[in-house]
C-alpha cells in the first residue's frame, strides 16, 4: 500500500510537471514563432526598398532583445507563481513518505515484541 501510494504522489508529480513542460514549450514555440515572422516581415521591407539593410540588421538587433528580454521576464513570473503556489501545499516528499514508513515499520516492529513480553 504504501508503495502504491508513492507511485500515485510520484505519478501525479511527473503529470504535472509534464503538463508545466509542455505549456513551456509553447510559450517558447510562440516566441521563436514571433521571431521568424519579425524576421520575414524585415527582410520584405528591404525587398521592397522600405528599410536599408542596415535598418533592418539594427531593427532585427532590436526586436530579438526586446524578445529576449520578455522571454526573461515571463520566464521568472512564471518560476516565481510556481514557487509561490507550490509552497502553500504542504505535500510530502518521497524522502518524508520513507521516513514515515520506517518510523511505521519500527513501531510495529515494539509493538510485536511488547506483545510476544507480555505472552511469555
Amino acid at each position: 500500500m504504501n508503495n502504491e501510494n508513492e507511485e500515485s504522489a510520484s505519478g501525479e508529480s511527473r503529470g504535472t510537471k509534464a503538463r508545466l513542460q509542455e505549456a513551456w514549450q509553447s510559450t517558447l514555440g510562440k516566441f521563436a514563432t514571433a521571431e521568424e515572422g519579425s524576421r520575414n516581415m524585415v527582410h520584405r521591407l528591404v525587398e521592397w526598398g522600405k528599410l536599408t539593410g542596415e535598418e533592418g540588421k539594427s531593427l532585427l538587433t532590436d526586436w530579438r532583445k526586446s524578445i529576449e528580454d520578455n522571454r526573461r521576464q515571463l520566464e521568472k513570473r512564471v518560476e516565481e507563481s510556481v514557487m509561490r503556489n507550490v509552497s502553500r501545499f504542504t505535500l510530502p516528499t518521497q524522502r518524508d513518505l520513507r521516513n514515515l514508513t520506517d518510523q511505521i515499520a519500527a513501531l510495529e516492529e515494539r509493538v510485536h515484541r511488547l506483545v510476544e513480553k507480555r505472552s511469555s
